[in-house]
């Protein structure tokens, strides 16, 4: 099971059938912080992907320690602060932006990611009404 925050859907949570085995052909297309573009087919309970295929795996991002803890506490806050599968084309586009824009912003410092974190949280509130 993995969530996926899609353009069309919002925030899903999807099946992928062998996405843990290392020769299951959608797994180096569903790693974390990849754009993906995906088809799924709704089950009984749980929408399974049937096909995925990277647009933006962000490398750039990658190789830098504090670029990773971005990514990483950036998708946490998206986790805790979206709860509903909900379309929402401003968020997208905002996270779309941010992660595009990532690769080309110096984050060279533990302050300067804890910069970057707070200006993404406090922009994720203010699109979603709460702040």
């Amino acid at each position: 099971m993995i969530t996926i925050y899609s353009s069309d859907f919002g925030k899903i949570d999807v099946l992928s059938k062998g996405a843990k085995k290392i020769v299951a052909k959608l797994t180096p297309s569903l790693q974390i912080f990849n754009i993906v573009e995906f088809e799924f087919v709704n089950g009984k309970s749980l929408k399974t992907i049937t096909s995925a295929t990277v647009l933006n795996n962000f490398l750039e991002s990658r190789d830098n320690l504090f670029k990773i803890k971005t990514l990483t506490k950036t998708t946490k806050i998206i986790d805790k602060l979206i709860t509903e599968p909900e379309k929402d084309t401003n968020l997208w586009e905002f996270l779309l932006n941010f992660y595009t824009v990532l690769p080309n912003i110096k984050v060279e410092n533990d302050q300067e990611a804890k910069t970057l974190i707070d200006f993404f949280e406090t922009k994720m509130l203010k699109i979603l009404g709460e702040a």
